[in-house]
């Protein structure tokens, strides 16, 4: 069990307690449900800052509504990108065997994010830092998520949280080989750090 304890000073309130647990588990596990948007990036990604647990009360709620198990920040500047979830990295695997994430500038650039990253490109995988686009969905075979409670999360359907994500949902029939390869390549790496 992890458990993330936040303690500060509101200057209305006095002094707050926020806690969040999670359980560990090193088995690959699948999640039935993932929103898109609902938010955008978070202000400063390179660290985890304290304000990032306030400001994404909001979006925890978003999720709930929307019975999501994560939602998705993304980036609408230049179409809709994918960015991270609220507590995890996202990647996508793409019918060419391609391996697309966010850029390290665009979200928090954690261990596990990294690990994921070596283990794609150990299992012969092509890693690109580039944040998948909504609107090439039709060439994902794969979407996963990683954090440090669940290493590896293989997301069965993507939903967009409303009209201005646009377009249909994502259900993934994620491939048992895809599985294999990076649950395995995964699993070698963080037993071995």
């Amino acid at each position: 069990m992890m458990i993330v304890v936040l303690l500060y000073r509101d200057l209305l309130n006095g002094f707050v307690i926020e806690h969040q647990m999670f359980p560990v588990s090193m088995k690959r596990s699948f999640v039935r449900r993932v929103a898109v948007g609902g938010g955008a990036g978070r202000r400063n990604p390179a660290a985890k800052d304290t304000a990032w647990i306030i400001d994404r009360k909001p979006l925890e709620h978003l999720k709930k509504t929307l019975e999501a198990e994560e939602l998705i920040l993304v980036d609408s500047y230049q179409g809709v990108e994918l960015l991270e979830g609220l507590v995890t990295n996202l990647f996508v695997v793409t019918k060419d065997n391609t391996v697309l994430t966010a850029p390290a500038d665009k979200v928090l650039p954690g261990t596990m994010r990294q690990l994921a990253i070596d283990a794609c490109q150990n299992a012969g995988l092509i890693v690109k830092e580039e944040a998948p686009r909504w609107a090439s969905r039709k060439d994902w075979i794969a979407v996963f998520l990683t954090s440090v409670a669940k290493p590896c999360n293989f997301v069965k359907s993507l939903v967009p949280s409303d009209e201005s994500i646009g377009g249909d949902s994502v259900v993934l029939d994620v491939s048992e080989s895809v599985v294999t390869i990076i649950s395995a390549a995964a699993d070698a790496l963080v037993l071995k750090n």
